[in-house]
């Protein structure tokens, strides 16, 4: 069965091995813009325990231990590269954060053969666009990949308020170590819009017309991953080729 992909024009595509575009890891390092401090050991406000959460526990679980730099997952030692381009809104994005993505993190991530960029987009919406805006806030205290995570656990229709600030908010208490009040402040400031642009920058330069898209390759060097399903196998062989090839 063939994937269809959330298209920025409102179609579906499959993504083409004949659209390959090459990143800098530089550009990538450049177009987090996130100026990563880590995160407080305290947090203003009434927490909010990670089981009142949908996914809170699940996530905070998966990702313990896991480097986070920005936009960034993983060590930074690690020699293989994956970008993922995502709308928070995308039911596709949503499909692969859920079903395939806990297995990368376990088998490719933690163990340091693989870090992984999340590159946000918020074409579908101004829902994703109140998300996006919350992960790159999350990202100024290395916490982008928890939010992102419990957001996609959480995801509803499109459009239809799911993705209010009450439920960033209630996000954001049930994270350990975030400092809730820098949090609020970051997302809701006019600095946040400029992470925002250089995401899109990013995706206009890569060519980046439908969500997931994905980029992987070495450091230095990414090329795109053509799929044709959000299968796991397909990932793991794209992976294991090249983590095998060094």
């Amino acid at each position: 069965m063939r994937m269809s992909l959330r298209s920025l024009s409102r179609r579906t595509r499959i993504a083409s091995a004949a659209t390959v575009a090459v990143l800098a890891s530089a550009a990538l390092i450049a177009a987090s813009a996130t100026g990563a401090q880590g995160g407080s050991s305290s947090s203003a406000g009434a927490a909010v325990a990670a089981g009142d959460v949908k996914g809170a526990a699940d996530t905070i679980k998966l990702l313990k231990g896991i480097p986070q730099s920005g936009a960034w997952l993983g060590a930074p030692a690690a020699g293989v590269q994956l970008v993922v381009f995502a709308d928070l809104q995308c039911p596709f994005c949503d499909k692969f954060d859920t079903t395939i993505m806990p297995t990368l993190i376990r088998e490719y991530v933690r163990p340091g053969k693989v870090r992984v960029f999340f590159s946000g987009m918020d074409f579908i919406g101004s829902d994703s666009n109140r998300g996006l805006k919350a992960a790159a806030a999350a990202a100024d205290q290395n916490r982008l990949w928890h939010v992102v995570s419990i957001l996609y656990d959480n995801q509803g229709a499109e459009n239809k308020g799911w993705l209010s600030d009450k439920l960033v908010g209630n996000i954001a208490k049930a994270l350990p170590g975030l400092d809730t009040k820098k949090f609020d402040k970051t997302r809701k400031g006019k600095s946040i819009d400029k992470r925002l642009a250089d995401w899109k920058a990013l995706a206009t330069s890569a060519g980046v017309t439908s969500t997931p898209t994905f980029f992987v390759g070495t450091k230095g060097k990414l090329g795109s991953l053509a799929i044709t399903a959000l299968n796991l196998d397909q990932f793991r062989s794209a992976l294991n080729k090249i983590i095998n090839a060094r």
